[in-house]
């Protein structure tokens, strides 16, 4: 608290447990627990129904027991999980759900520590790092508890070394989320990857489109520079590509084959669904087989980042060749790009 709170309380503890934890402590404003067990502590359930950027500090203490059945002193003394599974898994659900309650620059106290089971090493402090590390959380401090009481069963023969230590960690909210885990890219088509003014009139203003005349005018599209170089990168970290748009599935075909450009997914136009639907996201999403948070969005109109906001993943706006200075406005407000060749960064 000294060190990093200005001396202030911390927020909230979502494994408030029975408060024994800050007897000769300031306890925090919001007490949460999975089992409440004395009174002004509210159920975890509803710290999940919370908007995100609730809190500006956090603190939990997960158990680190598991246990098979077996009794032991140590597991009279701490609740337990079942199995390693449930451990990992109570891990990954903590540290989600803090990363969501937390403000950008917020701070989140893990107590932790690694332990044996069967015979066997389970490294948790370094798992614990390693996801917070994923989601956004940056490891800025690490203290170091020794035991007093050292509890370990006499009977058994000792194969591993012992545990007499665990971990306070110290992690701060980046203020933007990690972009190492690209999985896929959803790219608009029009003035995004091509300019397409070689068929604009045609296909804007007609209601019965002459489909021969505007597929005549593929080799006069412009594909703007850097894009080659995306796609080949992409490829090559297996990074998958799906382009989302309003235009005809049989043209961006076309236009990709003529330009030598290859992509997994093709979202063309819908009839039920136009943008910024988020339904189109989802489609591209399920054929692509990928989780939106490991998805970026590139677009250069707004109706693309309404689209992508609606549908949950990150957007950044290509404004190389906006039509409209109010998009290019509305769009800078978040993350842009110059050229193509700076998407390179991201993927």
């Amino acid at each position: 608290m000294k060190l990093y709170n200005d001396s202030k309380p911390f927020e909230c503890d979502l494994t408030a447990s029975k408060c024994i934890f800050w007897k000769f402590l300031p306890k925090p404003q919001y007490l949460y627990d999975k089992y409440p067990q004395v009174e002004g502590v509210k159920p975890l359930s509803e710290a999940d129904l919370l908007p995100n950027k609730s809190f500006s500090s956090i603190v939990y203490d997960l158990p680190f027991i598991v246990s098979n059945g077996a009794m032991s002193k140590i597991k009279e003394r701490f609740t337990h999980f079942e199995s390693v599974e449930e451990l990992y898994q109570a891990n990954d659900e903590m540290l989600e759900r803090s990363f969501r309650l937390l403000k950008k620059q917020g701070l989140l106290i893990v107590k932790t520590m690694d332990i044996s089971h069967g015979n066997k090493q389970i490294w948790i402090s370094d798992y614990v790092i390693r996801k917070a590390e994923e989601l956004g959380l940056e490891l800025i401090e690490k203290f170091i508890l020794l035991s007093n009481l050292r509890l370990f069963a006499r009977t058994h023969q000792q194969r591993v070394a012992r545990k007499y230590h665990s971990y306070f960690f110290v992690f701060k909210k980046k203020s933007t989320a990690p972009l190492n885990k690209v999985k896929a890219l959803l790219l608009d088509f029009d003035h995004t990857i091509f300019n397409t003014d070689a068929d604009c009139e045609v296909r804007k203003n007609s209601k019965v489109k002459d489909w021969d005349l505007i597929f005549s005018k593929i080799p006069e599209y412009k594909l703007y520079d850097g894009w080659s170089e995306v796609f080949d990168d992409a490829k090559a970290k297996g990074i998958k590509i799906a382009i989302v748009s309003t235009a005809k599935k049989e043209l961006i075909e076309r236009t990709l084959k003529h330009f030598q450009l290859d992509c997994d997914v093709i979202i063309g136009w819908q009839r039920c669904y136009k943008k910024p639907n988020p339904k189109l996201v989802e489609m591209a999403l399920n054929k692509l087989k990928v989780n939106k948070e490991d998805v970026i969005s590139v677009g250069d109109d707004v109706v693309d980042k309404l689209m992508s906001d609606n549908g949950g993943v990150r957007f950044i706006g290509a404004i190389w060749d906006c039509e409209h200075e109010e998009s290019i406005q509305e769009l800078k407000q978040g993350t842009v790009l110059n050229s193509p060749t700076d998407l390179l960064s991201y993927i």
